[in-house]
């Protein structure tokens, strides 16, 4: 058996996605209410980086399962402002 390829390409730098949440100037009650949806939303299909923005520092809080409902969900409860997605086809907060 040979397996021939019509085209060879380099596939570059492999970048996960993560999901910035900047909690910079959210008060005790969303924060709260957001560490609950973090919790909520993790599972065994967890597809997305997660992190949180405290000013200028960056704090990892593991993973969890991401779909443009969530993501929305994410929004109304802390502010499209403060919800950023990064990494590989992703376009500034919208899934691929």
């Amino acid at each position: 058996m040979a397996i021939i390829a019509n085209e060879i390409k380099d596939f570059g730098e492999q970048k996960r996605k993560i999901l910035t949440l900047d909690i910079t100037n959210l008060d005790e009650v969303h924060k709260d209410k957001l560490r609950g949806a973090i919790c909520y939303f993790n599972g065994d299909k967890n597809n997305i980086n997660v992190r949180v923005k405290v000013g200028e520092e960056f704090k990892p809080c593991g993973q969890m399962y991401l779909t443009e409902d969530i993501l929305n969900f994410f929004k109304s409860l802390i502010g499209a402002e403060n919800v950023t997605v990064l990494g590989t086809g992703a376009k500034n907060s919208n899934l691929d």
